[in-house]
């Protein structure tokens, strides 16, 4: 991996995805009931690692433990996560042997990684009418994020307005069983309109970020998840990933992901169902034309769709899209020198 988390080059980056995919595909042919918990397990250490880079805990496994033992089954596995910086032969402070993915690895390259085995896993993974069945014992399971990527257009719809049917949003009865099951010893000093309170009103959360150059990036969230995993997610789109930023929502502007903000859930911030947030950064310089490379990862650029044609969203508790673009056209166009609100 690249110093500081930032990536290689654009030979050097060409040069690591080949390798990731050689080794991904070289597993094809492997038991899918044995290959695919272990590249589930891989996905849940790199998605460990991107939604709290700064823990050290999560950058380091055991690798006698019985979890890693299912990825240590697969040579190429190991060699891949070599490949997306990791370490071993360390030990940690009571002498067992750990694989380590140090501090100085490269954050994109791990978001690169973990695209390969995604890319690889999916086709593995039971069809939904078989998932559904497990659906509520993975309450507490991460939700993929399913990144898609928008560029705009000066004749097309503006990525930013978006419409999802209200049955992608809508909770089911398996959302409410296993939080119910685990507040039912203090359900009895509720009232009723407490307890419908906390009940989740939404199962997923789309979440948007314009950037100033133009492109967009979606993902798709748990209302209860903290904004800062939302900045987790947008740092690994990042082609600079160690350069700080910030989010902020529409006009009123509040930046979410700043302070005690970031601790919050997408539901508390009333983020969800959709929502649509603006990229900036830190140092204000947010300089965007001829010459200067893409905010996000050159993989993700390669995938980037044009929008040509998409409904209007519905207003939303008083406010439509339209109002919220328009109102954000001032403070998201692109500046030289100065972050937006």
């Amino acid at each position: 991996g690249g110093g500081g988390g930032g990536g290689g080059g654009g030979g050097g980056a060409v040069e690591m995805m080949e390798q990731l995919n050689m080794l991904a595909s070289s597993l094809q042919g492997a038991d899918p009931l044995v290959l695919l918990p272990a590249l589930e397990m891989v996905l849940r250490i790199a998605n460990s690692i991107l939604n709290d880079p700064a823990n050290p805990k999560v950058r380091s496994i055991k690798a006698k433990g019985a979890a890693f033992q299912k990825v240590a089954a697969f040579e190429s596995l190991l060699q891949l996560l070599s490949v997306g910086g990791f370490e071993f032969g360390g030990r940690n402070e009571d002498g067992e042997e750990v694989v380590r993915f140090p501090s100085r690895a490269s954050l994109h390259d791990l978001a690169e990684m973990r695209s390969v085995v995604e890319a690889h896993a999916r086709p593995l993974r039971p069809q939904a009418g078989a998932a559904g069945a497990a659906e509520g014992a993975a309450e507490g399971a991460a939700v993929e994020r399913e990144t898609r990527v928008f560029r705009k257009s000066e004749t097309g719809v503006d990525p930013a307005r978006f419409s999802v049917p209200e049955s992608f949003f809508a909770a089911k009865a398996s959302d409410f069983a296993p939080s119910a099951a685990a507040k039912a010893q203090k359900e009895y000093m509720m009232t009723k309109q407490m307890r419908e309170a906390l009940k989740p009103k939404h199962r997923f959360a789309l979440i948007r970020v314009r950037f100033p150059d133009g492109f967009v990036i979606q993902g798709k969230f748990k209302p209860s998840e903290p904004v800062s995993a939302v900045k987790a997610w947008v740092q690994g789109c990042l082609s600079l990933p160690d350069r700080l930023f910030y989010l902020s929502t529409m006009p009123p502007v509040q930046r979410v992901t700043e302070g005690k903000l970031g601790g919050q859930s997408l539901a508390e911030l009333d983020l969800s169902p959709a929502c649509l947030l603006n990229f900036w950064w830190s140092d204000g310089i947010n300089d965007v034309g001829a010459g200067i490379p893409p905010m996000i990862t050159p993989a993700l650029v390669a995938r980037a769709e044009t929008l040509c044609t998409e409904a209007m969203p519905e207003a939303e508790k008083g406010r439509t899209w339209v109002d919220n673009v328009a109102k954000a056209s001032a403070v998201a166009r692109p500046r030289s020198a100065s972050g937006g609100g």
